[in-house]
């Protein structure tokens, strides 16, 4: 009898257990952009319609990918203001910073490095994400020699392990100069280990992969076989350890990007010998004036693992 039993419970977990492993992530990012009264009239209210669409959807957790205002509008009121909606959200959010979001705050009159020490001050208390509901997040700050690096954070999902890093548009804060920046060499730096170590460890707890968010297209090849003609340098050592991962790690790994405003889902990285990755997957996000939100879903009986579709977001009335 014991025995019956115990088979007829497997029998009604296994179903919901099987449910369990596919799930969806909201992603979005480039917006708003609200540069003028004409602007927040016919913008806002689609902004505030994807929220609400997120919110009620059955989505896992959402991912902002950035660039939340325009360089120009980076005070203050801009930055709670962002902090009010994120936290309001009904489901988890996780954060990554654009270009606009800082080091084009300078078109305004601000202060990068000061803009910057804002979003960390504000956006990355705790170790747990934005919004109503909450999950845990692991810093990179939490080791000594990153102590800055408060928005590198890493978080578990299922099987899959998934990572926001600080990248950025405008060539990654390179600067125009023949040498880098002092502040781009030292986020590099951090990016790179937060990388590795996130690698390292979907290969020690055997994860079914990695999805990686930034806000910068990094410049990698499109669909067509062209190279972007943005500015690179600024991604060249981000691109190479990426490369070099995935092809190694052999398991799904999808890149998760704004910057270019250009929804794409391709596979644009290639190896050594010019050969696209398979295990690999690129996802651009639409940004403004396109306000829709992208549904990374993810299937353990994919072979990809992780796939996409948009979701179209109606203007509340």
């Amino acid at each position: 009898m014991r025995r019956l039993l115990f088979s007829l419970l497997v029998l009604i977990a296994a179903p919901h257990a099987l449910r369990a492993q596919v799930y969806d992530v909201a992603v979005f990012g480039d917006m708003p952009y609200l540069r003028d009264e004409a602007a927040r009239t016919f913008y806002l209210p689609r902004y505030h319609g994807l929220l609400e669409s997120i919110s009620k959807s059955t989505v896992e957790f959402a991912v902002h990918l950035g660039d939340y205002t325009t360089g120009p509008f980076c005070g203050d009121s801009t930055v709670n203001l962002r902090y009010t909606e994120f936290q309001n959200l009904q489901k988890p959010l996780v954060l990554t910073y654009g270009d606009n979001d800082w080091t084009d705050c300078a078109r305004g009159g601000f202060n990068q490095l000061e803009r910057l020490a804002k979003l960390r001050q504000v956006f990355t208390q705790g170790n747990q994400s934005l919004g109503k509901v909450k999950i845990p997040l692991v810093r990179q700050s939490d080791a000594p020699q990153f102590s800055a690096f408060r928005e590198n954070v890493r978080w578990t999902h299922g099987e899959e392990l998934f990572v926001a890093l600080h990248l950025v548009g405008t060539n990654n804060n390179w600067g125009n100069r023949e040498r880098p920046t002092d502040e781009f060499v030292t986020r590099n730096a951090a990016n790179l280990a937060f990388l590795r170590e996130t690698f390292a460890i979907a290969q020690q707890q055997n994860k079914r992969g990695i999805a990686i968010f930034i806000q910068a297209n990094p410049g990698l090849h499109t669909n067509t076989g062209e190279r972007t003609t943005r500015a690179t340098r600024g991604f060249d050592d981000f691109l190479r350890e990426l490369q070099t991962l995935t092809v190694s790690f052999g398991k799904p790994v999808v890149l998760v990007h704004g910057d270019t405003h250009h929804f794409r889902v391709d596979k644009p990285l290639v190896d050594r010998l010019g050969h696209a990755v398979p295990n690999f997957t690129r996802v651009e996000a639409f940004g403004h004036p396109n306000y829709y939100w992208v549904r990374l879903h993810v299937d353990p009986h994919d072979p990809d693992l992780f796939s996409v579709r948009l979701v179209r977001v109606e203007t509340l009335r």
